[in-house]
C-alpha cells in the first residue's frame, strides 16, 4: 500500500512539476515573443507604404524668409521628437528646345541612393541625374544640360536604394525619371540652383526613423498630430498624413497590446485552474497522512511544511525549467513575467495547501459542509456570470476595445480584457448549474430503461459526486473555450484585415494620383499606355474619385471604367440610355432613406455639374471605395450624363488587375509620372501577425497544461470515491465495469465542458473578436461589417495536441485508477 501512494505521490509531483514548468514556459514565451516583436511591427508599420502616408512635407517659398523660418522651426520640434529630417530646394526651369527640368539641391543624396555611373557632384557647375532621367535625356557622364541661363556637367548617374522610401514622398521621377513631364530630378549644388531665373520651394520631408518602436511611438502618438496642427495653422504649405499613419499605428498597437493581455488572462486563468487541480489531488493523496499528522500534535507550520515542502520543490524545479526553456528558445524574458508565473504557482499551491494544515481539515467532507458551502460558491458563480454578461454586452455596444483619451493616447479598456476569461467562466459555471439535476434525471432514465450496468453507475456517479463533476467540467471548458477562441481570434483577425484591403483598394493594385480634379492644359490628362504592359497586369480599368453632393450630404463617387482594350481605348459599346445606375453603401442609403429603385440627384462638386442617377444596389461595402459611405458607378456613363460636358474629369484612380500584385506595385515607380500611392489588396495591415502569434500561446497552454490537469482530475476524483467503490462492488459489479463507471463519468464531464466550451467560445467571437480586429483597421476604412471565421490549420493540430496529451496521461491515470480501486476495496472491506 505504501508503495502504491509513493507511486501515486510521484506521478502528481510530476504532473505538478510538469504543469509549473508549462505555466513558466507559456508565460514567459507570450510576453518576451510580443514585447521582441512589437518593436519590429511598429517601425514596419510606420514606414509601410504608400510613401505620402508615411511622411510630412513642409514646404515654404525659399524668398519668403518668414515662411522659412517657421519651416526651419517646425523641423527643429519635428528633430527633438526624434523623427527624421529630410531638407532639399526644389524648382522647375526651362532648358533647350522648350524641354522641362526638375533642378534640386539634396544635400542627403548619396544616403538614399547609389550610384550607377560617375561620381557624386559636389562642385558648382556639376549635377548627377537618376539612371531613369539619364535614359531619356540620353546622357553620360561628361555631358553637359542648359538649365535656364546656366550650364551644368553630368558627372554621375544613380538610382534609388528603395523608390518607396518615405523620405523620398512619393516623388515620381526617382523611379521613371519624370515628373508630369519634367525631366529629372537634375541633382546640383544650392549655390547652383540659387543661380536658377525661376523661383525655389525649400521642403522639409519628416518621416520615422527606421528603428522607432513603441517607446518612441507612446510620445509621437500626442505630439506629431499637434505638430501637424500647427503646421497647418502656419502659413507654410503642409503635405502627407504622418500624423495620421502615427494615430492609426498607435491604435493598432494598442490592438496588438490588447490581444496579448487578452491572452494573457485566459492563459493565467487556464493554469490557475489546472495548478489548483492538480495540487487538489495532491492534496486528496496526502489526506490521511495529514490526519495522522495532527493527531499525533503536529502545528499547523509543521503540517503546511509537510504538506506543501515537496510540492513548492516540484514547483520551484518546473519553474526553473520553464524559465530555461523559454529563454532558449525563444530569448530572455523578463523579470515581470518570471515574477509573475512564480506568484501563480506559489499563491495557489499555499491557497490549496493552507485548508489542510487547519485543525478541522480531513481527507473527507464532513457533515452539512456542503450545504455550509454551497451559498458562498452560489453567490461567487452568480457574481461571475453577471459579471461575464455585463463585460459582454460592454465590449458589444462599444464595438471598440481601444480607447483613446481627450490628448490622443491610446489606451486598452480594461472590462474587454477580462471579458474573454469571464465568459467562459461563466458558460462553465452556468453547465454546471445545470448539469446535476440534468444527470440525476438521466440516471433515474437509465436505471429503467438500460440493461448496461456501468451507462447506469456512470450517471449516477456523476449526479453524486458534484464536486469532481464541477471540477472536470469547469477545466474542460477553459481547454476547448481557449482553442476555439485562439482559432477564431487569430482568423478573425486576418479574414477583417484582408477583406479591408480588398475593399479599399477594389483590385489587386490600387495607383492613387496626386493630380488636378479637372482636366485643362494645366493638368493633361494620365498617360494609361504603360501600365497595361507592367510585370503580372492582366487588366488596367481607368477610376474618377471624387466628392459629390446627394441633398445635403456629401460623399464620395467612384467612377469606374470597363478594363482598357489592347489598344488602349474603352472596349465597351453604347452608352445606355436613361439615369445612371449607382451602387451605394448601407450607411449612405441609411441616412437618405434610399432604396433600389429610387432617383437621385447627383451634383460633382469639382466641376459644378450634375446628372440623374437611379439606386441600382444597396451594399455594406463597395469595392474601392475609401470608407463606409458612398457611391459606385461607371465612368463612361457619368460623362456622358453631365450636365457640362466642357469640364471633362481627370482620371485620378487606377485599378490594376495582376498575376502578382506585389511585383506589379513595386513596378508601377517605373512608369509613374505623378505624385502616387499604389495600395496592394493582398498587404497584411499593422499588427496582424502579432496578433495572431500571442493566440498561438493560448493553444499551447490548452494543449499542454489542460491535458495535465484534466489527468490531475481524473486521479483526485478516484481517490475520493471510496465508498462509491465498496457500493458498485456490493452492486455486483465486476472490476472492468467499475472503471468503465469511473471514466465514464468523466467523460460525461468532458461533454458537458465542450459544450460550455463552445457556447463560451462562440459568445466572445460574437462580442470581443470583432473589437480586437476592428482596432486593427484604420480609422476611415471601409466597413466589412461581422467577420468571424476559424483557423482551421490551428484548430486541428491544437484537437491533436489535447488528445495527444490526453491518451498519454491517461494511461498513466488508469494504473491509479487501479490500484486506488483495488486499494479503496480493501480498506472497505477492513
Amino acid at each position: 500500500m505504501a508503495v502504491r501512494r509513493a507511486r501515486a505521490h510521484v506521478w502528481l509531483l510530476a504532473a505538478f512539476a510538469l504543469t509549473s514548468m508549462s505555466t513558466t514556459f507559456v508565460l514567459c514565451g507570450l510576453a518576451t515573443s510580443s514585447a521582441r516583436d512589437a518593436d519590429s511591427e511598429v517601425a514596419r508599420a510606420l514606414s509601410a507604404p504608400p510613401a505620402r502616408d508615411g511622411a510630412l512635407r513642409i514646404s515654404a517659398t525659399t524668398r519668403l524668409p518668414e515662411e522659412v523660418a517657421e519651416s526651419e522651426e517646425l523641423a527643429r520640434r519635428a528633430t527633438a521628437l526624434g523623427l527624421v529630417v529630410t531638407p532639399s530646394v526644389r524648382t522647375e526651369v526651362l532648358g533647350a528646345g522648350d524641354r522641362r527640368y526638375v533642378a534640386v539641391s539634396d544635400p542627403t543624396l548619396p544616403e538614399r541612393a547609389t550610384l550607377s555611373s560617375g561620381q557624386w557632384g559636389d562642385g558648382d557647375g556639376e549635377a548627377t541625374v537618376p539612371e531613369a532621367a539619364a535614359r531619356r535625356l540620353g546622357v553620360t557622364p561628361g555631358d553637359r544640360l542648359t538649365l535656364g541661363t546656366t550650364t551644368v556637367r553630368v558627372v554621375g548617374t544613380w538610382t534609388a536604394d528603395q523608390p518607396g522610401d518615405p523620405r523620398w514622398f512619393g516623388d515620381p521621377a526617382i523611379g521613371s525619371g519624370s515628373d508630369a513631364g519634367a525631366v529629372g530630378p537634375v541633382v546640383v549644388t544650392a549655390r547652383t540652383l540659387a543661380a536658377l531665373p525661376e523661383p525655389s520651394t525649400s521642403s522639409w520631408v519628416l518621416t520615422t526613423p527606421s528603428g522607432a518602436g513603441r517607446a518612441e511611438l507612446a510620445d509621437w502618438a500626442t505630439e506629431v498630430p499637434a505638430l501637424v496642427m500647427d503646421a497647418n495653422e502656419g502659413a507654410v504649405d503642409v503635405v502627407g498624413a504622418l500624423g495620421r499613419r502615427v494615430e492609426d499605428v498607435a491604435r493598432a498597437d494598442a490592438s496588438v497590446a490588447a490581444t496579448r493581455a487578452v491572452c494573457l488572462v485566459l492563459v493565467a486563468v487556464l493554469n490557475a485552474v489546472a495548478t489548483w487541480f492538480v495540487v487538489g489531488a495532491l492534496r486528496r493523496a496526502r489526506s490521511r497522512e495529514t490526519v495522522v499528522l495532527r493527531a499525533r500534535g503536529g502545528s499547523r507550520p509543521q503540517l503546511l511544511l509537510w504538506y506543501g515542502a515537496d510540492a513548492l520543490a516540484a514547483g520551484a524545479a518546473g519553474v526553473l525549467l520553464g524559465v530555461v526553456g523559454a529563454a532558449a528558445l525563444i530569448g530572455a524574458p523578463g523579470w515581470t513575467a518570471v515574477a509573475a508565473s512564480t506568484a501563480l504557482v506559489t499563491v495557489v499551491t499555499a491557497m490549496r495547501a493552507w485548508p489542510m494544515s487547519g485543525s478541522s481539515a480531513s481527507g473527507h467532507q464532513q457533515p452539512g459542509a456542503s450545504r455550509a458551502d454551497a451559498a458562498p460558491v452560489t453567490v461567487v458563480g452568480v457574481v461571475l456570470v453577471a459579471a461575464a454578461v455585463l463585460s459582454a454586452l460592454r465590449v458589444s455596444w462599444a464595438s471598440d476595445i481601444v480607447v483613446a483619451d481627450g490628448a490622443g493616447q491610446v489606451t486598452t479598456d480594461l472590462v474587454g480584457v477580462l471579458a474573454p476569461a469571464l465568459v467562459l467562466v461563466a458558460a462553465g459555471l452556468v453547465f454546471v448549474a445545470l448539469a446535476r439535476p440534468l444527470l440525476g434525471s438521466a440516471a433515474r432514465l437509465a436505471a429503467r430503461t438500460s440493461t448496461r450496468l456501468a451507462a447506469v453507475l456512470s450517471l449516477r456517479l456523476a449526479a453524486r459526486r458534484a464536486r469532481a463533476q464541477a471540477a472536470a467540467t469547469m477545466l474542460v471548458t477553459l481547454v476547448v473555450g481557449c482553442v476555439l477562441t485562439a482559432a477564431a481570434g487569430s482568423a478573425s483577425t486576418s479574414d477583417l484585415v484582408a477583406r479591408t484591403h480588398e475593399a479599399a483598394a477594389g483590385a489587386d493594385v490600387r495607383v492613387t494620383f496626386d493630380v488636378a480634379p479637372l482636366v485643362d492644359g494645366q493638368s493633361p490628362a494620365v498617360d494609361l499606355t504603360p501600365y497595361a504592359d507592367l510585370p503580372g497586369v492582366t487588366s488596367v480599368r481607368p477610376a474618377v474619385s471624387t466628392d459629390v453632393g446627394v441633398a445635403d450630404v456629401t460623399t464620395t463617387l467612384l467612377a469606374v471604367a470597363a478594363p482598357l482594350g489592347p489598344d488602349g481605348e474603352d472596349s465597351d459599346g453604347p452608352v445606355p440610355a436613361g439615369p445612371v445606375p449607382v451602387a451605394v453603401t448601407t450607411r449612405l442609403a441609411d441616412v437618405l432613406d434610399l432604396r433600389p429603385g429610387d432617383e437621385v440627384e447627383v451634383l460633382v462638386q469639382v466641376a459644378a455639374a450634375r446628372f440623374q442617377g437611379v439606386v441600382s444596389r444597396v451594399a455594406d461595402h463597395l469595392p474601392g471605395l475609401p470608407g463606409d459611405s458612398g457611391m459606385l458607378a461607371d465612368l463612361r456613363t457619368v460623362e456622358d450624363r453631365l450636365s457640362d460636358r466642357e469640364a471633362p474629369l481627370a482620371v485620378n484612380t487606377l485599378l490594376l488587375e495582376s498575376r502578382d500584385p506585389p511585383r506589379s506595385a513595386e513596378a508601377v515607380t517605373t512608369v509613374v509620372e505623378r505624385p502616387y500611392a499604389v495600395t496592394t489588396a493582398q498587404a497584411t495591415d499593422d499588427g496582424t501577425v502579432g496578433s495572431a502569434g500571442s493566440w498561438v500561446w493560448v493553444v499551447l497552454t490548452a494543449v499542454v497544461v489542460g491535458g495535465c490537469g484534466l489527468a490531475a482530475v481524473v486521479v483526485g476524483g478516484a481517490r475520493r470515491g471510496r465508498r462509491e467503490a465498496a457500493v458498485l462492488q456490493a452492486l455486483g459489479a465486476t472490476s472492468s465495469e467499475r472503471l468503465r463507471a469511473l471514466l465514464g463519468e468523466v467523460a460525461l464531464a468532458v461533454v458537458l465542458g465542450a459544450a460550455a466550451g463552445v457556447v463560451g467560445a462562440g459568445i466572445v467571437a460574437i462580442t470581443v473578436l470583432p473589437s480586437l480586429g476592428h482596432a486593427l483597421v484604420a480609422d476611415g476604412s471601409p466597413d466589412v461589417g461581422f467577420t468571424v471565421a476559424v483557423d482551421g490549420a490551428v484548430l486541428g493540430w491544437a484537437a491533436v495536441g489535447v488528445a495527444a496529451v490526453v491518451v498519454l496521461l491517461g494511461l498513466a491515470s488508469a494504473r491509479v485508477l487501479r490500484s486506488a480501486d483495488l486499494e479503496a476495496l480493501r480498506e472497505e472491506a477492513a
